[in-house]
């Protein structure tokens, strides 16, 4: 593993910790990364940084609420626990082909094993609710 690679994946905990905040979607995760870089620093900034790096109040406010309901370490041992593998955009491991969406999520967890032989595969991916 590469220098690189090690420190995106110590990283990786700070993204899944801010992924449980409901206001940052793809837009607010690509910004708090082209002003922070690590997302370590994004979770640890205050009120005004994150405004700073562009998010609106409400998104701020929702950012220093989760740093203060959770920890990183404890959604990495959580889903270590339930065998879940989380990777970000920035990962190897992350499908280069969801990269390539409008819309790719910033994490994505999965259970079991990335094959190369999954490229040319097909995921299905909804909601919890789902509705007829």
């Amino acid at each position: 593993m590469t220098s690189t690679e090690t420190s995106v994946n110590e990283d990786t905990k700070f993204w899944v910790a801010l992924k449980r905040v409901p206001q940052l979607g793809t837009v607010r995760f690509r910004r708090l990364e082209a002003y922070f870089g690590k997302l370590e620093n994004a979770w640890k900034a205050s009120y005004n940084e994150l405004k700073a790096a562009g998010l609106e109040d409400r998104p701020a406010q929702e950012v220093l609420a989760a740093r203060n309901n959770s920890s990183p370490d404890d959604e990495m041992a959580a889903l270590e626990r339930s065998e879940v593998t989380a990777v970000t955009w920035n990962d190897s491991g992350y499908p280069a082909r969801l990269k390539e969406i409008a819309d790719p999520p910033a994490v994505l967890f999965y259970e079991g094993t990335l094959l190369a032989s999954d490229e040319q595969s097909v995921a299905i991916v909804g909601t919890r609710n789902p509705t007829t």
